[in-house]
């Protein structure tokens, strides 16, 4: 089995994105439940931004992002939580939409996922 959950992964990732997904990319990938407060509110705030504008990737990048949301998709075990990967699948389905309508519904459906994790992990009381 491939370990999809890997710094290599993420940075693979990261090159096939718009430059200004990067930093926001990294914080939602790197995030733990255990991760403090300002790590979220980083992650957390980055999100909603993704899906102001739109950018057209390279059709190869678009053929590969597809590719790796269908692989985080089958190896959501290894992620922190199923949410995590969730929110990351869509991030990287959201990257390759056309269509700024689709993009933002599916960057906004990544931020709901996250907003889920991070209430589950108050009430854990991280």
């Amino acid at each position: 089995m491939t370990y999809m959950y890997t710094d290599e992964s993420r940075e693979c990732l990261v090159e096939m994105l718009p430059r200004w997904w990067h930093d926001t990319f990294r914080a939602v990938w790197n995030l733990r439940t255990e991760s403090p407060d300002e790590e979220w509110g980083e992650a957390l705030a980055g999100v909603p931004v993704l899906g102001l504008s739109n950018c057209h990737l390279d059709p190869g990048y678009v053929a590969a992002l597809r590719f790796a949301a269908n692989t985080v998709a089958a190896h959501k075990e290894e992620f922190s939580c199923h949410q995590h990967a969730e929110a990351i699948e869509l991030l990287l389905t959201g990257a390759r939409y056309d269509n700024l309508g689709d993009k933002q519904r599916t960057i906004t459906n990544a931020y709901q996922r996250l907003l889920g994790w991070y209430r589950d992990r108050i009430k854990k009381g991280y």
